[in-house]
């Protein structure tokens, strides 16, 4: 039995070797933000920011997070663990109200674009500048980076295989 909420777009026979965590070479993941007043019928599939949001300033941040990093600054559990990753593509569109951030990479760690979107939030309100997520990256603390956002808001799009 398949969860009501899980919907299968395509299924494909592959050989016995394949593994669907190992195979996978990159997943884009989407984060979407209410800009707009409260929406309590969205309140449990999109962020409940309510406030406006500089794009370009989250554009120009967003850029120093490109490339091969260790996120260990942006993750749940940074010890004993490989934290490095690389992100190839963050994306961000407004449509109406709704501000969605989509980010391409070969993998990411727990709670890491959750905290990478608080960091953002944390960015467009002032409270850090776009140069805190160079100390980040470089310190590795946890600490230093925003909150970590509600999971309402983020979908798993795609899953990219060899």
């Amino acid at each position: 039995m398949i969860d009501k909420n899980i919907c299968i777009k395509e299924v494909k026979k592959l050989n016995n070797k394949f593994h669907a965590r190992f195979d996978c070479i990159k997943k884009e993941y989407l984060y979407k933000i209410n800009i707009d007043e409260y929406n309590p019928i969205e309140k449990d599939y999109i962020y409940q920011y309510n406030k406006d949001i500089n794009i370009k300033l989250l554009k120009e941040a967003s850029l120093k997070l490109i490339g091969k990093h260790d996120f260990s600054g942006f993750a749940k559990d940074n010890k004993n663990k490989d934290n490095i990753r690389k992100i190839y593509k963050i994306k961000i569109n407004k449509k109406d109200n709704i501000i969605t951030i989509t980010f391409i990479g070969n993998g990411f760690l727990r709670y890491m674009i959750r905290n990478i979107i608080g960091t953002l939030l944390d960015i467009n309100e002032n409270k850090k500048t776009k140069e805190d997520i160079d100390l980040i990256l470089k310190t590795k603390d946890r600490t230093k980076a925003g909150i970590t956002v509600l999971p309402n808001g983020l979908y798993l799009k795609n899953v990219f295989y060899k």
